[in-house]
């Protein structure tokens, strides 16, 4: 056997084993889609008739795997170039913006959050302004292209309701935190920078939450105290 899409990728000259992208198999529709792997993928030599199953011109560059000849212009297959950034922290107000890079053709794009559409949100770039705790979840873009789609990685927004931290440094120092003054007991406080309780003071805050890879550090006979 050569020059065949196989499920198993048998060994043979032009084998291969990929999805050949049929317009739709369930409608027994088996023309090929314009990024087909198995456009101009044939052996000319094999070649015995001058059309296809539908009379079309057999032979149009190299000759295609399958029963049509594909009788467009060849399309690559839509791929995502660039991921949007992963994580999100921002204070409640400010402007989430993300945004996704991808090659070949494409026709649309579709924000989600949550897994639900954004309505309006159609365009390679995402921008959100004015964030409040509505806004925090899980979104990704779906982009799709004259024959495939592809789904972007998923993006974690945090939307920072409470006090958070602008630098590392001492939690008893005030220009550590994003409202200028140290967290109180009825403060959500976000710790985004390495912080440190000093030696024989109790931290106090309502809730406490963390940015990957951030932590508060005790020193001797220090607590810190969150509700």
């Amino acid at each position: 056997m050569t020059y065949t899409d196989t499920q198993d990728n048998t060994p043979g000259t032009g084998n291969f084993s990929l999805d050949p992208l049929f317009v739709d198999v369930a409608g027994d529709n088996l023309r090929l889609r314009a990024c087909s792997p198995a456009i101009d993928k044939g052996d000319n030599a094999a070649n015995s008739t001058p059309t296809d199953l539908n009379n079309s011109p057999r032979l149009v560059r190299q000759i295609d795997l399958g029963a049509y000849e594909f009788q467009g212009t060849p399309q690559s297959p839509l791929t995502i170039t660039q991921q949007p950034v992963s994580y999100f922290s921002i204070p409640q107000g400010g402007t989430f913006t993300a945004s996704v890079s991808a090659s070949g053709s494409v026709s649309s794009y579709q924000w989600y959050k949550d897994g639900a559409p954004i309505s309006g949100a159609t365009s390679a770039t995402l921008t959100v302004s004015n964030l409040s705790g509505a806004n925090q979840g899980r979104y990704y873009v779906v982009v799709t292209g004259s024959c495939n789609s592809v789904t972007s990685n998923e993006i974690v927004l945090i939307v920072n309701t409470g006090m958070y931290t602008v630098k590392s440094g001492r939690w008893d120092d005030a220009s550590v935190w994003s409202m200028n003054r140290v967290p109180a007991s009825g403060d959500a406080v976000r710790i985004k920078h390495l912080v440190t309780v000093p030696g024989e003071y109790i931290a106090q805050a309502r809730q406490l939450s963390y940015d990957p890879g951030q932590t508060v550090q005790l020193q001797n006979g220090s607590k810190l105290v969150a509700q």
